[in-house]
């Protein structure tokens, strides 16, 4: 496995905020889908979310929480030396990234990096070890790392979104502020995987280039798999990845750092369903207090929720310090463990972003 390790690094701030609008899951009115309801309840364990309903999008939850995060470590965006966004919702196009529009809008410094890493749900492990790997150079000091996805623009329109009785997805955008210290500071260590092979498992076939003139509602593939212009999962294979090779891939780190799963102060998984986590819970031996879960009452904000869980979970812990494990897996397919340390002084609650939307001034046609 490529098995990284970072010194001297620490995390200064860690900072999630999700949109204010909060919308539950509606049970049916008759007793037949009750049931239905009921095993949806059971095995994807969603039950409430938080989405945007006035347009705003990952850069904009992303902006509240980079302000915050900086005022946490009393520091401005004329402190920071780059800023990664790992993302898979671009507001424009993947090479106007989000990380240049949060560059603008922080006012951050032109001598400073700032891209993109277009990953989803394993966006952690891989964004972290990005970051850390600059900050082992002499002039990079601090680095801001935002992670988050839009989900709103999903739906047809408003009245579509808000009239959605059931869902796995919601919103929600985290800032962590990454910081070069000079006094000695526990290290960081990352393994990350990728299998290519399994693509076709999880994405969508119509967004990019190869399929752009046979952009139609739906299609099939040589297997004869219908397709549709969305996320196309196949669940039962994300499910057997997820709970097989993330699991002996966590097995093997284990291994390879001398420390179990179990020793940690908590293992931090991606929130991919209830069914998911609880069965790489069991497999790995833990308790269910040993693995928090936030996808209740946040659903699965993909990239965002490891740490939207480490900030659900720890944001008032006593311990002056936490060893915690995490394990984030999606699109690639690609799945990474990483080990951080982090003071929950550093950890803020939950931030609610009420309507602070970036107005960029587009119209409608003939507006």
């Amino acid at each position: 496995m490529p098995y990284l390790k970072y010194d001297n690094i620490r995390i200064a701030s860690l900072v999630t905020a999700v949109p204010a609008h909060r919308q539950c899951i509606t049970p049916p009115e008759d007793a037949v889908n009750d049931r239905q309801f009921k095993t949806y309840i059971k095995q994807i364990g969603v039950q409430s979310r938080h989405i945007s309903i006035t347009e705003q999008t990952c850069v904009d939850t992303g902006y509240a929480a980079a302000r915050k995060a900086l005022e946490m470590c009393s520091l401005t965006a004329a402190d920071l030396d780059g800023v990664i966004f790992a993302s898979q919702t671009p507001d424009f196009n993947p090479s106007t990234g989000n990380a240049f529009l949060l560059h603008y809008r922080l006012g951050m410094r032109e001598d400073v990096l700032a891209y993109d890493i277009t990953l989803g749900c394993s966006s952690f492990p891989f964004s972290l070890a990005t970051c850390a790997a600059l900050l082992q150079q002499p002039q990079m000091r601090r680095i801001l790392l935002v992670i988050g996805d839009t989900h709103w623009s999903g739906y047809i329109n408003l009245n579509h979104l808000l009239n959605c009785k059931r869902f796995l997805f919601g919103e929600g955008t985290s800032a962590i502020i990454l910081e070069r210290t000079d006094a000695p500071a526990p290290e960081i260590t990352v393994a990350l995987f990728s299998d290519g092979s399994g693509y076709k498992h999880l994405h969508n076939p119509f967004l990019g280039y190869r399929n752009a003139w046979r952009c139609f509602p739906r299609a099939k593939n040589r297997e004869g798999t219908e397709l549709y212009r969305d996320i196309n999962m196949d669940g039962l294979e994300i499910t057997s990845f997820a709970t097989i090779r993330v699991v002996n891939s966590i097995k093997a780190y284990a291994e390879k750092t001398g420390k179990q799963p179990g020793e940690y102060d908590g293992l931090i998984l991606h929130q991919a369903n209830k069914q998911v986590v609880r069965t790489i819970t069991k497999r790995l031996g833990l308790t269910d207090e040993q693995v928090p879960m936030s996808l209740d009452r946040y659903a699965n904000t993909d990239g965002a929720s490891v740490t939207l869980t480490i900030s659900d979970a720890f944001h008032n812990d006593p311990r002056e310090e936490l060893h915690l494990l995490t394990s984030a897996f999606g699109v690639g397919l690609s799945w990474g463990i990483a080990s951080i340390h982090i003071r929950p002084a550093v950890i803020s609650p939950i931030l609610l972003v009420e309507d602070d939307r970036f107005e960029e001034g587009y119209l409608h046609p003939f507006e």
